[in-house]
């Protein structure tokens, strides 16, 4: 009679099988805490059509749009804090960008860097990276 596995074999693969579980909820559990060292919540007080600044980050509200930003210039990596007008303006070179994160007038040749969020209630839960 021929065996399909070995002893040596079959202890292998109930091994495997005993411990595959283990190795996937780890790896959740490291990805996830990737991930909650690198969110940050912020309470959204921003009025309509109104742009934010709070650290590393632009919140740009519209009546149907939100969007959320890296406050570093993709040009040097100025940090981005003022408007004028409808637009985002980085205070070192002048770059400005529109509420969508488009590149207006360079020396910036790439739009802002959209940020992923979550909203929970007033709330966004930003993940930086």
């Amino acid at each position: 009679m021929n065996n399909l596995i070995d002893r040596k074999g079959f202890f292998r693969v109930l091994l495997l099988i005993l411990i595959a579980p283990f190795l996937i909820i780890i790896n959740r559990l490291l990805n996830f805490s990737h991930f909650q060292k690198n969110q940050k919540t912020v309470a959204i007080k921003v009025p309509v059509n109104g742009v934010y600044f709070e650290n590393e980050i632009i919140i740009v509200k519209g009546d149907d749009y939100l969007n959320v930003f890296s406050s570093a210039c993709p040009h040097l990596k100025c940090q981005i804090n003022k408007t004028e007008g409808d637009e985002i303006v980085c205070p070192c070179h002048g770059s400005r960008f529109n509420h969508q994160g488009e590149v207006i007038k360079g020396p910036a040749l790439h739009p802002l860097k959209k940020l992923d969020f979550k909203k929970d209630g007033n709330s966004l839960i930003i993940k930086l990276s």
